[in-house]
């Protein structure tokens, strides 16, 4: 996306409910993958996502004139969104009745079974800093 775009996440619509998705913001490479398999009313749906900024963040105590960067003066500030990441998800999912899409936006009125789930779990490694936000 460049070094200082900024157009807003990818509004793709993907067939589960990953939460790891590409954030939009610049400043940014990412890797982004998964499948989902189903067996039988379960369904198992791993996600990775690999992503570095393109620019580092400025190191914590960089001597003057350095400064720290921050997203409101700086146009490719580093952030939770384009901070360097390692993540994996896994997403399991319980639909007794796979007429009814589970990750719809009004799926708790259109879901016709009386029981259904989704339970997933998120694992971030965030090995670097990132830039000032509030208290620049």
């Amino acid at each position: 996306m460049g070094l200082v775009a900024n157009g807003g996440a990818d509004a793709t619509r993907t067939f589960t409910g990953w939460t790891l998705k590409d954030s939009g913001s610049g400043n940014l490479n990412n890797f982004l993958t998964g499948f989902t398999y189903t067996i039988g009313k379960f369904q198992i749906a791993p996600n990775f996502l690999w992503q570095k900024p393109l620019v580092d963040p400025i190191p914590n105590g960089v001597p003057a004139p350095g400064r720290l960067r921050n997203i409101i003066d700086d146009p490719f500030a580093v952030r939770g969104g384009n901070r360097e990441t390692v993540a994996g998800e896994l997403l399991i999912t319980f639909d007794p009745t796979p007429g009814t899409w589970m990750y719809e936006w009004d799926n708790d009125r259109a879901e016709d079974a009386k029981f259904a789930m989704s339970a997933g779990f998120v694992y971030r490694h965030l090995p670097t800093s990132q830039d000032a936000a509030i208290g620049f």
